[in-house]
């Protein structure tokens, strides 16, 4: 077991733009000493990797459910400030993403035979780690974003004593997929996955590569795109961009399996809607939010659906949000 990390009491200070390239370079060497890594058997026998990190003062515990093309490392900025903020934090990689279990050795890929893999993973990873490790007597939170968010709500739905707070961040309860209708999409990737088999690369993919035009938003952060780039350029397994036919399907197969679950979570929820979403409509969010029985939602301004590179002003609004409601 790492040592744990001492919390003195005292605020988060948010990393400035000019100044994140340098500033996240010894954050990651400190979390470096309090990190306990690892990883778990999941329920058809894979590996899946896990972190943890533990404060010495704990004031709940924090799980993290990550997006699609994401990976723990990622998360770190999150994780100091979480950390900070007297949450002991626990994370996985989703199959497929990071150092777990994947059927390619084209890290680029990211396929899935059912949605419902992610939640047995999931749910192993709360049994067989989080638990065991998590702080008795305190509460526990879920902080979800984008896919993570589904993959928590019908987790949420079968499980009502583990989670008191849960903050779906841009939850994917139906993605964008090049302005073409949802339905549409189903049909073509089922035509796709008959003719050419589920593992097959969806056609529209745009494949991953080291010089991606930067966004001219103003609201994004050049540093924190470039910092965030440069991980997934050194790291191959970082690198997901195309989904497989069979992922494009179940993710786009997810919004009534999501709608049907909201009504039997019982946490108490935060919904983080994002003004402008280039990733995930809108108005399915928001009918699962009217589903939910205990919630508050927030329509955050200037922001757009990848949160952790928004420019830091706009971040600290959206973090504002996130540490108002966890205990």
């Amino acid at each position: 077991m790492a040592k744990l990390f001492e919390n003195t009491g005292k605020n988060y200070t948010i990393i400035k733009d000019c100044d994140f390239c340098t500033e996240m370079a010894s954050i990651e060497k400190t979390l470096s000493e309090y990190v306990n890594h690892g990883y778990f058997e999941t329920f058809d026998g894979n590996k899946m990797e896990y972190e943890f990190y533990k404060v010495a003062h704990p004031r709940a515990n924090l799980v993290i459910s990550h997006g699609f093309t994401e990976f723990i490392e990622k998360y770190c900025e999150m994780i100091w400030y979480f950390l900070h903020e007297g949450y002991n934090v626990y994370l996985l990689s989703h199959r497929g993403h990071g150092d777990s279990y994947r059927i390619f050795d084209d890290y680029q890929l990211t396929h899935i035979d059912s949605f419902y893999d992610y939640v047995e993973d999931f749910t192993a990873f709360i049994d067989k780690i989080f638990l065991p490790n998590a702080d008795p007597g305190i509460p526990n939170c879920i902080f979800s974003h984008s896919m993570g968010g589904p993959v928590a709500a019908i987790y949420l739905s079968k499980h009502h004593d583990i989670f008191s707070r849960v903050i779906f961040s841009a939850p994917m309860v139906c993605p964008i997929t090049a302005g073409i209708p949802r339905v549409i999409t189903k049909m073509f990737t089922r035509s796709a996955i008959r003719k050419h088999g589920p593992t097959s690369p969806f056609k529209y993919s745009t494949p991953f590569t080291a010089t991606p035009p930067i966004d001219p938003d103003p609201c994004l952060s050049r540093e924190r795109f470039v910092y965030y780039l440069d991980k997934r350029i050194n790291n191959s397994k970082y690198q997901n961009a195309v989904p497989t036919n069979s992922w494009l399907y179940e993710a786009c197969s997810v919004q009534p399996k999501v709608l049907k679950c909201a009504p039997k979570i019982t946490a108490n929820c935060l919904l983080l809607l994002a003004e402008v979403d280039k990733v995930v409509l809108t108005k399915p969010q928001l009918k699962f939010f009217k589903r939910i029985q205990n919630a508050k939602m927030v329509t955050l301004k200037h922001t757009r659906h990848s949160i952790l590179t928004l420019r830091t002003d706009i971040f600290e609004t959206y973090l504002n949000e996130v540490f108002d409601f966890l205990p």
